[in-house]
C-alpha cells in the first residue's frame, strides 16, 4: 500500500504531472493508483519531448492538450505517454 501523506475530499479529482519531458510522471503513478483505489478521479499529465504533432488517434483539447490513450498511434519507439496509457488499460481492474 502506498502512504498518501495528506487527506482529500472523497472523490476529488486529481491531477498527476510530470514536467521533465520523459518518464518522469512515472514517478507519481504509485500514488495515482492509491488514489483511484480510493475512489478518486486521477488523470496523468506530462509535458513531452515526443513529436506529438505526428501522434495519431489521439484529441487535440487544444492547441497544448493531447489526450493519448492506448490506441495512439507514432512512428517512434520513444512515446512513453502511450506506453503508461496501454499499460494502464491491460490492468485488469481497468478492463
Amino acid at each position: 500500500m502506498v502512504v498518501v501523506p495528506f487527506d482529500l475530499p472523497l472523490e476529488s479529482p486529481v491531477l498527476v504531472v510530470g514536467a521533465g519531458g520523459g518518464f518522469d510522471f512515472l514517478c507519481g503513478l504509485p500514488n495515482a493508483l492509491e488514489l483511484e483505489e480510493r475512489g478518486h478521479h486521477v488523470v496523468l499529465a506530462n509535458y513531452s519531448f515526443t513529436r506529438l504533432r505526428d501522434v495519431g488517434n489521439a484529441v487535440w483539447h487544444t492547441g497544448h492538450l493531447l489526450e493519448v490513450t492506448a490506441d495512439a498511434t507514432l512512428d517512434d519507439e520513444y512515446f512513453p505517454e502511450r506506453d503508461v496509457a496501454a499499460w494502464y488499460f491491460e490492468q485488469p481492474s481497468v478492463a
